[in-house]
C-alpha cells in the first residue's frame, strides 16, 4: 500500500527476512568452512582457497542465472529456487553424515550457489514492495537483518567445534526457514 511504514509492510518484510536467512545459511559456511575443510577434511590453505573460490564462482553464476529467469515470474523462481536449495542442503547434511567427502563438497557447491540466486530475486522482490520515497529505509533495514542474522548465524553453527555436520546441519535449518516464509503468503500482498 502507497505510504506504508516499512515495518508494517508485510510483502517487504516477508522478502526481506527470506534473504536474512538465506544470509544466515551462508554467513554459516563462510564461518565454519575453513576450520572444517582443513581440520575434519585435511586440505591445506591452498586447497581450501581454490575450494571457497569455486563457491564463489557458483554464487557469480546462479545469480546471473537467477536475474534472467526471474523476468517470468519471480515468486515461482524464489519458491523454486527455495526449495531446491532446500534439497540440496539436506542432500548435503545426509553426505556429511555418512562420512562421504567428496559428495559432501558437491552438495556444498550448489547450497552456498543457490543463496546468491535467491537473495538477488528476494532483495528485488522486497524493494518493489515499498515506495520511491522509503526506498532508503527500506535498503537499510534489509541490509542490517542480513548482517545481524548471518552474524548471529556464524558462531551457533560452530558450537562445541566446528564439523561438516554441523556446518551442513545449520545451513539446512536456515534454508528451510527462508522456504517456510517464501511458502507463505501475507495477507495484504499485491
Amino acid at each position: 500500500r502507497p505510504g506504508q511504514p516499512v515495518l508494517k509492510n508485510r510483502r517487504f518484510l516477508r522478502f526481506c527476512l527470506i534473504q536474512a536467512f538465506m544470509m544466515a545459511g551462508l554467513f554459516s559456511y563462510i564461518g565454519s568452512s575453513s576450520f572444517v575443510m582443513q581440520s575434519e577434511y585435511g586440505m591445506s590453505a591452498m586447497q581450501f582457497s581454490l575450494l571457497f573460490g569455486l563457491n564463489g564462482i557458483g554464487l557469480i553464476i546462479a545469480a546471473m542465472i537467477f536475474s534472467r529467469l526471474a523476468r517470468r515470474s519471480a515468486e515461482s523462481l524464489l519458491r523454486g529456487g527455495l526449495t531446491l536449495a532446500v534439497s540440496c542442503a539436506a542432500i548435503m547434511l545426509l553426505f556429511a553424515w555418512l562420512h562421504l567427502p567428496v559428495l559432501a563438497l558437491v552438495g556444498l557447491f550448489f547450497t552456498v550457489s543457490l543463496m546468491s540466486g535467491i537473495s538477488t530475486v528476494a532483495g528485488a522482490e522486497a524493494m518493489s514492495a515499498v515506495d520511491a520515497a522509503q526506498s532508503g529505509t527500506a535498503s537499510a533495514l534489509m541490509g542490517t537483518l542480513m548482517f545481524v542474522f548471518g552474524g548471529i548465524a556464524a558462531p551457533l553453527a560452530g558450537l562445541g567445534g566446528e564439523t561438516m555436520l554441523k556446518m551442513s546441519l545449520a545451513m539446512a535449518i536456515c534454508y528451510l526457514l527462508a522456504l517456510l516464509l517464501g511458502l507463505s503468503k501475507p495477507r495484504d500482498a499485491r
